[in-house]
């Protein structure tokens, strides 16, 4: 006599397997799941072959596996299998790359912020060996106005992908700060992320966005009610710094949104405020 084949209910289904009657209902809409058959009452009938296709569905959906490879797994022969597996190995593999990113930048933000206090208003003069080289994209020209095209703004929708490893940039061209008729600066609104970032992501960096080489700078950290607004008597002392030291500018300011405080005097912006340098 052949042996009948064991049959399941949704219920017993649900109960052998831990997933709710929604998921059930999903797996087989999604066709990860085929019942054995329906029977005169329209109740679906699962088989052991069911079980073991819920609770492979259930593993590969903990690995992150999305509900499509799933089914390409599910409907593949062995090396159809594998081929899936590797694909989302190799999307794992990049997430983690991103992740160990972004807690190396997350990191690099805490053990600033847990200096920044002290550094207020304190000048530091860097080699170009500390200073990182960043690609930078425009947008609010001090001179021009809006500086944002369609190809820019494909640009940033680019890099805002990865919003975690940018920075609000700001920048003062030379000329002005060479310029001593000059006291309300130009500053420049942008993006930036450094260099060796952008190869690791691989974002664009060809025009419009534009590369700044790590120069040797002084600089210090500024809070200001509107950065935008910055004054060459706010970055007096740096100037004079400059001079004694006998440097000379080379590069503009370039300087970078630390963060943003809401304190008794209103909202305060916190940025570090850094001029390109050269030995005279």
């Amino acid at each position: 006599m052949m042996k009948r084949a064991i049959q399941f209910g949704a219920k017993e289904l649900r109960l052998l397997t831990g997933i709710s009657a929604e998921t059930l209902r999903h797996y087989v809409d999604c066709d990860v799941l085929t019942p054995l058959r329906v029977d005169e009452n329209n109740y679906r009938k699962y088989s052991s072959q069911n079980v073991i296709d819920v609770l492979h569905a259930r593993i590969y959906r903990g690995l992150g596996l999305p509900i499509q490879s799933i089914i390409q797994k599910s409907g593949a022969g062995p090396d159809g299998q594998d081929a899936v597996l590797v694909r989302h190995e190799a999307i794992l593999e990049r997430e983690v790359i991103e992740l160990q990113m972004k807690l190396a930048r997350l990191r690099q933000e805490l053990e600033f912020l847990g200096t920044a206090r002290r550094r207020l208003g304190r000048i530091l003069v860097r080699t170009a060996d500390e200073a990182p080289s960043v690609y930078r994209l425009t947008l609010l020209d001090a001179v021009s106005g809006m500086a944002v095209d369609a190809e820019a703004m494909r640009r940033v929708d680019e890099w805002m992908r990865y919003s975690s490893h940018l920075h609000v940039a700001l920048r003062v061209p030379e000329a002005a700060l060479l310029d001593h008729g000059v006291e309300e600066l130009p500053v420049s609104l942008g993006i930036s992320v450094r260099a060796e970032t952008a190869r690791a992501l691989g974002l664009s960096a060809e025009p419009p966005a534009e590369l700044f080489p790590n120069k040797a700078h002084v600089g210090t950290l500024l809070a200001m009610a509107d950065p935008l607004s910055l004054r060459r008597r706010d970055i007096l002392p740096l100037l004079d710094t400059v001079r004694a030291r006998g440097l000379r500018l080379e590069g503009g300011l370039i300087g970078r949104l630390c963060y943003i405080s809401d304190s008794e005097e209103g909202r305060l912006y916190y940025f570090s405020v850094n001029l390109c340098v050269a030995s005279a």
